[in-house]
């Protein structure tokens, strides 16, 4: 089935963002915000891919992830996925609940049917207040998302359990985001960590479920995504410049690819109402 996408936006400094998204064939690009990010899944299941974690999800988990986490959603294949994603700036509620509480938000929760159903509408209610705007919207969307922090601070005790991490992946994984605008190659990394290129694919492959190569192309669209957030983003030719790539025609393609948008699709559909 063709995948759905909509996006309902606030306009302005501080921006929410609710985006619906519905199909078999969602794109499995990797996601850097700024903001914080709700994902609440209606149907389906897969891997969330978050920073260093991989956690399982189906029907009624929360995907969560914090200002500047790299998120990837891995659904099962074959598996129509239907989700909710809320995105909003964490410094509109900063302060409303200890900082502790956002540093040790779990990356999944599986929620029961009746948490699941009052987070559920009460992102629906945002959505609503961005289509319509009515008298106090905006006050009323920080009103709202306060509720769904503190249904969140309540819900913690259904974490996900993650599976431990390979070491070397760990390593891998951090000099990837702190380099990913090099030209960094599986060949270059098993020499930074001395192990074989062959093993170090093999473990890539198996947790992160993408090769090197491919992971590191969609950090930096991940980053372009980022860069494209903002009211005056740079040029296509100076963010493809400084992600590394070498032409636009070349980041043209991968951000396609990624995210089944062009550049210019993708700043309409986020930033335009």
């Amino acid at each position: 089935m063709p995948v759905e996408f909509k996006v309902y936006n606030a306009q302005g400094t501080s921006p929410f963002r609710v985006v619906w998204m519905k199909g078999k064939d969602l794109p499995l690009s990797l996601n850097h915000n700024r903001e914080m990010t709700l994902q609440y899944i209606k149907r389906g299941e897969g891997e969330s891919f978050i920073n260093d974690h991989k956690c399982y999800f189906c029907r009624n988990s929360l995907l969560i992830s914090r200002p500047n986490d790299v998120q990837r959603c891995i659904p099962t294949p074959g598996s129509l996925i239907e989700k909710i994603c809320f995105v909003f700036p964490l410094a509109i509620v900063d302060g409303f609940l200890p900082h502790s509480f956002y540093l040790n938000l779990p990356h999944v929760l599986h929620l029961s049917e009746k948490e699941a159903t009052r987070i559920r509408l009460l992102i629906q209610n945002v959505s609503d207040e961005l289509i319509h705007k009515n008298k106090f919207w905006y006050e009323k969307i920080i009103y709202e998302t306060k509720l769904i922090l503190i249904l969140l601070s309540r819900c913690r005790q259904q974490k996900a359990r993650e599976p431990p991490r390979h070491p070397v992946l760990l390593k891998a994984l951090n000099y990837i985001e702190n380099n990913y605008r090099l030209n960094i190659t599986i060949q270059s990394l098993s020499r930074q960590f001395y192990i074989s290129g062959s093993r170090l694919s093999h473990i890539f492959k198996k947790e992160v479920g993408m090769g090197v190569k491919q992971y590191v192309i969609q950090r930096k669209i991940a980053e372009a995504k980022r860069m494209l957030n903002v009211k005056h983003h740079p040029k296509i030719t100076s963010i493809a410049n400084t992600l590394g790539f070498k032409n636009i025609g070349l980041f043209s393609r991968h951000f396609k690819k990624a995210t089944g948008l062009t550049t210019s699709e993708y700043r309409h559909a986020l930033l335009c109402d």
